[in-house]
């Protein structure tokens, strides 16, 4: 079971493929008397454990040695960053290229030391208790990835861990520390997604401090059991109002506040668009806004199957090999130009034109306009115009 857990894991997420391996050995080392006993007794089981995980791994490796799954490792990794480079290299030449000066100044410690700056910000108190992650996305940016009435336990939970050698205290403090290696590797740091598999060792720790606490005062005396019951209604109350204020963040003012992170107007958009498609022959949708065909693609309920016949895509000129859909069916994603677009229209064709504030402003010719939450615009829809209101738009 364990071996299928972990195997599957890898099929997950990117992370878990430098996290799982790195765990798996330390698991290895921890209990290393254990799994070769002079009985030998989990000789049968690790053995039969480590088939079934070679067998089920079989099939994403040559997934995991493909260009496709270096994809988003080459855009975000630490390593493409030219700055270490420069800085070396600059560094070397102040020196008069002395063989010693390479050395010192080797690019490989300059990105050795970005590393070790992201994989510690992932323990910051700004990180776990203040405002959590940088990316709105992933945070409500005034609430840390803990909650701050956990603070002290945790510290508590640490220095018992670290006082005490048990080998499953050892344990869960190397999975902590192990957590937020892969994350590291990426530019942007700390990063609440890519160090997930942290979880759950900063609420066991957590939770061994408050119970320690506990069961330390509470012995004895009337008096210490009256302290306790006050330290854990304390803390009830405090989780709770914890608890409270991040729900009501969460629910009232974070959809405004990060309505734009997550492009707020797309699916009311769409939704418009299924209502007026079977009146034109082509519908141009912006590229200002992320990547429209995937939001089209899902909110349509479109055929995969039809899309891979259809699609007309480029990939992108940058080395990573991003692909751009730029058209499928009667939708094209591409910026939009109001004069062009009216000059390039074929005669006695009707195109339906889904831009932003900035590339189209109402008019006559405008079927909708989507808004955000505090009313601005999102989406405007205009109607090509044809014939003569067609010379009248592009001589106004």
């Amino acid at each position: 079971l364990s071996s299928l857990s972990f195997i599957l894991t890898i099929y997950t997420f990117n992370s878990n493929r430098v996290f799982v391996p790195l765990l798996v050995c330390a698991i290895g080392l921890i209990y290393l008397k254990e799994l070769f006993s002079k009985e030998y007794k989990n000789l049968k089981p690790l053995l039969f454990a480590s088939f079934l995980g070679i067998l089920l791994l079989l099939p994403i490796l040559p997934h995991l040695t493909s260009e496709q799954a270096q994809i988003r490792y080459k855009e975000v990794n630490i390593f493409s960053d030219p700055q270490p480079v420069i800085v070396a290299n600059a560094r070397i030449e102040r020196l008069d290229n002395q063989w010693w000066a390479g050395i010192i100044n080797n690019r490989r410690v300059l990105y050795f030391q970005l590393w070790m700056d992201g994989y510690f910000r992932h323990f910051t108190g700004r990180f776990l208790f203040i405002s959590g992650d940088g990316n709105p996305r992933f945070s409500l940016q005034d609430v840390g990835q803990l909650y701050l009435v956990e603070a002290p336990f945790l510290l508590v939970g640490l220095y018992l861990f670290a006082k005490k050698y048990r080998k499953e205290t050892v344990l869960i403090f190397t999975w902590m520390l192990l957590g937020p290696v892969p994350a590291a590797f990426a530019r942007e740091v700390p990063h609440a997604l890519r160090s997930l598999n942290i979880l759950p060792t900063f609420q066991i720790i957590t939770a061994f401090g408050f119970v320690y606490i506990i069961y330390r005062i509470g012995h004895s005396t009337a008096k210490k059991l009256v302290f306790k019951n006050a330290i854990i209604a304390v803390s009830v109350v405090a989780i709770f109002f914890n608890a409270y204020y991040y729900l009501h963040n969460y629910y009232v003012h974070y959809p405004r506040y990060a309505q734009s992170e997550w492009q707020y107007g797309y699916k009311p958009m769409i939704e418009k668009l299924r209502q007026l498609q079977d009146q034109y022959d082509r519908i141009v949708i912006t590229d200002g806004l992320g990547r429209p065909y995937i939001n089209a693609l899902f909110y349509l309920e479109y055929s995969p199957e039809s899309f891979q016949k259809e699609r007309q895509a480029t990939t992108d000129q940058t080395g990573f090999g991003f692909i751009t859909v730029n058209r499928f069916n009667k939708y094209e994603f591409r910026g939009i130009s109001w004069k062009k677009e009216i000059t390039n229209q074929k005669a006695d064709e009707k195109v339906l034109l889904v831009g932003n504030d900035k590339e189209l402003t109402e008019n006559k010719y405008t079927k909708s306009v989507i808004r955000n939450l505090d009313g601005q615009i999102v989406f405007i829809m205009n109607e090509l115009p044809t014939g003569m209101d067609a010379l009248y738009e592009i001589n106004k």
